[in-house]
């Protein structure tokens, strides 16, 4: 379906009150860019979910509270739905790979105890990929510069534990996991990888698993550069490719 197609059918069921409309302000003393909406949920939209899908009203409404907050989350939501999207349009086109899932709900938190201290492993989005040589599964971290270094350590030090005691395996029946942690420029991936080798509980070969990136290196116009060799794992420089190490996955 064209762009434009697609335009008007979003803005028929904004009219007809199944759809929100939001724009992003636009700052002063920046390049006035394409006026582009976001759409989300609106009440009638959520009442056709209810009545056609069976979705508990409870959970849509606070899907439609959690849509009317500030500038801050729809930028790390579309974060998250850029990411989506793209790998989504990649997994449809390759014949050999499938996307499996993707999931954003409640049901990924998880809490892991380090010396009687309580830590938060709740991921942005979990995802899982399958190509001829197996499936593969990956925890996303949509990172806009609003979180401490320290407090990135912190959650990366609960992954780390939570993946050595089997959590995933307890909770999601796999075997192994990666973390992605995509970000908005070059330099803040490069501080948060730097970040992640302050894991003085981790050996070092452990490290591979966490993977970072930023999200200039991946493109809706080019879905494929999310396959191209744009992430560096926490002790190696070199740039690889989702697939380039295998051996840590299955």
């Amino acid at each position: 379906m064209k762009e434009n197609a697609i335009e008007r059918r979003l803005a028929k069921l904004w009219r007809a009150y199944y759809l929100k409309r939001i724009f992003l302000p636009i700052w002063p003393g920046k390049p006035k860019p394409s006026p582009k909406a976001i759409y989300t949920l609106d009440r009638k939209g959520a009442e056709v979910l209810q009545e056609t899908k069976g979705i508990d009203p409870e959970l849509l409404r606070a899907r439609i509270k959690q849509n009317e907050v500030g500038e801050r989350y729809l930028k790390h939501s579309l974060m998250i739905s850029n990411f989506r999207a793209i790998l989504s349009l990649v997994t449809n086109e390759e014949k050999n790979l499938e996307l499996l899932f993707f999931r954003q709900d409640k049901g990924l938190e998880n809490r892991i105890k380090i010396k009687n201290k309580t830590y938060p492993v709740i991921p942005d989005g979990f995802f899982g990929l399958e190509d001829q040589k197996g499936k593969f599964y990956f925890f996303l971290e949509a990172d806009r510069s609003t979180m401490s270094n320290r407090r990135y350590l912190s959650k990366l030090k609960a992954y780390w534990y939570w993946k050595k005691e089997k959590g995933q395996t307890k909770k999601f029946n796999i075997k192994n996991f990666r973390v992605l942690t995509l970000t908005k420029s070059k330099e803040r991936a490069e501080s948060l990888r730097e970040t992640a080798l302050k894991l003085k509980e981790v050996e070092k070969a452990n490290l591979m698993t966490f993977w970072f990136s930023d999200e200039s290196k991946i493109s809706l116009e080019d879905p494929q550069t999310i396959f191209n060799k744009i992430w560096k794992i926490a002790n190696d420089d070199e740039l690889h490719s989702l697939f380039g190490i295998e051996e840590d996955m299955l």
